[in-house]
């Protein structure tokens, strides 16, 4: 989902961005797009949320600007190296497989969100301390422990490769800050939130207490501040 301003230079920017991602590098050229500082602003962090599988990124940017406030150069940041998070993404991918290859046995939508929301509570231990992958995608699926942040983003990744839109959502909840996911499902979205699916115990359990709810069901204890739109989710999904 490419949530940017509409026309062919956002487009254009958030590909030059992906591919300078991809090939890990630090600094790249875009004095061509004529991008403002806000520009680069959307489409870095349209391009962020939407791209859990570059989990080697660093949170945030740098750049370069002229004298017009047109932005030259684009400075990526990175938490791990080129060979690292190579040598990371071959287990990411396989793990990624095994559990998608298991979500494709359902027909439905429904029940593929419900493997991808499982495994991640089954296999996954709430950690706020760990390294940087514990905000990102191979928190869970290649180390089995997360925070919020990675929590979303293994879901978001898992379920945009299973043929499901989805999102990441940015706020607060419990007085600080949190990260959850958003789905459309059936031609609606709906808000998950597998953190809080997944109970502080020692003994395993599934819940569902945050599975395709509505905005007024997140919203009692759920408070949003994410820097782009989020879409409208009117009801709880009838199962």
């Amino acid at each position: 989902l490419l949530r940017v301003r509409e026309g062919g230079i956002a487009v254009l920017a958030r590909i030059v961005v992906e591919q300078a991602a991809a090939a890990h590098e630090d600094q790249f050229d875009v004095s061509d797009l004529g991008l403002t500082i806000d520009d680069v602003e959307t489409i870095y962090w349209a391009f962020d949320y939407d791209s859990p599988q570059f989990f080697w990124l660093e949170n945030g940017y740098g750049y370069v600007y002229n004298s017009y406030g047109e932005v030259l150069y684009i400075n990526m940041r990175y938490s791990r190296s080129k060979s690292e998070a190579d040598r990371i993404a071959a287990e990411f991918s396989a793990t990624s497989a095994e559990i998608l290859a298991e979500a494709e046995k359902c027909e439905s939508g429904y029940d593929k969100l419900k493997v991808i929301h499982d495994w991640i509570v089954n296999n996954t231990t709430y950690n706020a301390y760990g390294p940087a992958y514990k905000s990102e995608a191979d928190g869970p699926i290649v180390y089995g422990t997360a925070l919020c942040e990675g929590y979303s983003k293994a879901f978001m990744y898992l379920a945009q490769a299973a043929g499901i839109p989805t999102i990441c959502v940015s706020g607060s909840a419990n007085g600080g800050g949190h990260m959850w996911n958003m789905v459309k499902l059936d031609g609606q979205w709906y808000h998950v939130d597998v953190t809080w699916d997944d109970p502080v115990s020692s003994v395993p359990m599934l819940r569902y207490d945050y599975f395709l709810i509505s905005d007024s069901a997140i919203r009692e204890d759920h408070y949003f501040s994410s820097r782009i739109e989020m879409p409208s989710a009117p009801s709880d999904y009838a199962a």
